[in-house]
């Protein structure tokens, strides 16, 4: 994963955005895995608008900084 990050943020100095990027990556495929295999489509549907909602607070409340 972090020679695809390489492939992306190739700079010396931005490695600390390649380590970043590594990471988040490995998050989302793990999250991918684990509901892929273990739920159901219902529960995916469910957590999938949680974090719609939640990207949007986000979003929101990033205008108030």
């Amino acid at each position: 994963m972090h020679f695809w990050m390489l492939g992306i943020v190739y700079e010396p100095h931005q490695s600390y955005a390649r380590m970043a990027l590594a990471k988040w990556l490995k998050l989302v495929s793990l999250m991918d895995d684990i509901c892929d295999n273990y739920s159901t489509t219902e529960e995916y549907d469910m957590f999938i608008s949680s974090l719609e909602r939640l990207g949007k607070c986000s979003v929101i409340s990033m205008w108030y900084l």
